[in-house]
This record gives C-alpha cells, structure tokens and sequence, in this order.
C-alpha cells in the first residue's frame, strides 16, 4: 500500500505594503525579550564594563566635538537674526528651544546610530555568521543574557552620563561662537540668559528624548546583528538597514515627545 505524504504546509506570505508593520512587530519583540534578559546580565559584570568601557573610548570625543558644534550653530543663527533688532543678549535664551530641546537630542542621536548601532550590527553579526553564538548555546551561557543583555545595560549605563556633558559641550559651543569669536555679547550675558530661561524639566525632556533615541538605537541594531543572514554580505545588507530604520526612528521619537510636552505651548518665560 503506497503512502500518503503531505506537502509541508507554506507559511502565509506577508503583502509587501504590510512588511514594515511586521518588521517593527518583530524588533519590538526583540527589545521586550532583551528588557527581559538584562537582569540576568548582571552576573556578567566585566563584560558590561567592557562594553561601557568601549562606548567611552570610541564614541564620546565625536559625541562632544558635534553637540559643540549643533551649539555653536545656534548661538551663530540666533546672534544675526537678533542683531538688527537689537536684541543679541538674548543669544543665550534661544539656545534652550533650539539645543537642549531639540537639536542636541537629534545630533546625539544621528552620530549614536552611525557609531554605536551600526557597530553593533556589524559585531553580533559577525557572530552570528560565524557560530559564535551558537558556539556559547553549546557551554550552556544564554547568549540572549551575554551578548544582548550586557550590551543593553552598558547603553544604559553610558547615555546619561556622556549625555550631560554633551549638554555642557553645546553650551561652550555657543558660547566660543557668540562671545570669542563674534564678540557680539559678554560672557556674563551670554550665560545669564541661558541660565534663566530652561529649568530642571527642560533638561528632563531632553534626557527622556535622548535616552528613548538611545536605547532604541541599540535595540534595533542588536536585532538586525542577531538576524543577520548569509555571511559577509549578509552583515553589510543589516548595517545599512539599521541604519534606515534607526534615521526614521530618531525623528519619530523626537516629534513623539516634543508633542506629548509642548503641544499645550512651548513653556517660555514671557508672552501670554
């Protein structure tokens, strides 16, 4: 009596209009999985130290040099659309909305995406094409908790920190171009209407903005490292990938927050 055999079933193909939706479904998942395993990292302590250790050494110099600069560009704008008012001692002021605000968050952002989440893809993927992830499977580490988790945590640890001093580099960025280089406004001026017009929950939003690009950088740069397929082309396709979707995000996120606080109003100190 012949056999029956059946055909394996195909899986349901996803319309092409319909891929982004499900690729963002399948990195949110991948995100939630690596929150879930970054506890379990903490007994890997050296190795979150050493990923720290390298976002240090690798990433705040171009960090601090190009947040300078974003500063810089501020004070530069707003110094010559005030000069023929007559109003240059406000330089100071304006770079609030336009730095810590707005611009300092996206600067961040675009030079973390191109340092860090395409060093990430490229370094997981490496992995992954090679058997190294497969090979730590094999001694019984989680490869979820060693290579995912501790790097997740070592971005957790790094983004605030190198984040306030990115703030204080924008600030001596716009001060270098409206003071020493211009000399349109005196130093105590300069400061003083930058000091007096941000508060603690200016510096807050620009934490929360910074942080929600950062993490989300890192998540989406892990998954395309940890999905990478077919060797070396396979790792140079997920760079570029990650980069597209890391560019998209940073400007959703941004808008994302800049209208859940200011959508009411922008929260300045004068005007109605």
């Amino acid at each position: 009596m012949a056999t029956r055999t059946t055909k394996p079933k195909r899986e349901r193909e996803i319309p092409k209009i319909l891929e982004p939706v499900a690729e963002a479904g399948r990195i949110a998942s991948f995100a939630a999985k690596a929150f879930f395993y970054a506890p379990g990292a903490f007994r890997y302590t050296a190795e979150v130290l050493r990923q720290t250790a390298l976002l240090i050494t690798g990433t705040t110099l171009i960090l601090l040099g190009l947040v300078m600069i974003i500063g810089g560009e501020c004070a530069l704008f707003f110094v010559y659309l005030t000069r023929p008012l007559g109003g240059t001692d406000f330089t100071g002021f304006f770079e609030v909305p336009c730095g810590i605000r707005e611009l300092f968050p996206y600067m961040f952002g675009y030079i973390f995406a191109a340092k860090v989440g395409c060093g990430l893809v490229a370094e997981i993927g490496s992995m992954r094409i090679s058997d190294e992830i497969d090979a730590l499977e094999s001694v019984g580490m989680d490869p979820m908790r060693h290579v995912v988790g501790t790097r997740l945590l070592a971005v957790l640890i790094y983004v605030p920190f190198v984040y306030v001093i990115c703030i204080l580099a924008g600030l001596l960025g716009g001060w270098l171009v409206s003071v020493v280089q211009i000399g349109e406004l005196t130093g105590s001026r300069y400061f003083n209407g930058y000091w007096s017009s941000q508060g603690l929950i200016d510096n807050a939003i620009s934490m929360i903005k910074t942080m929600s690009i950062g993490i989300s950088i890192a998540c989406v740069g892990m998954y395309y490292g940890w999905t990478t397929r077919g060797g070396p082309v396979g790792v140079g396709n997920a760079v570029a990938r990650s980069m597209i979707v890391n560019l998209i995000l940073i400007h959703l996120i941004g808008a994302f927050w800049s209208l859940v606080f200011f959508s009411e109003g922008a929260n300045y100190p004068f005007g109605g």
